[in-house]
């Protein structure tokens, strides 16, 4: 599954986890 830009994945898949916690880390960044 392909999690969207700051929305809800339908589904996340190992690999998913680690782009959502990179995206999660960008945005207390910002």
């Amino acid at each position: 599954g392909m999690p969207g830009f700051k929305g809800i994945p339908a589904r996340i898949e190992p690999t998913d986890k680690k782009v959502l916690l990179m995206k999660e880390l960008i945005a207390r960044y910002k």
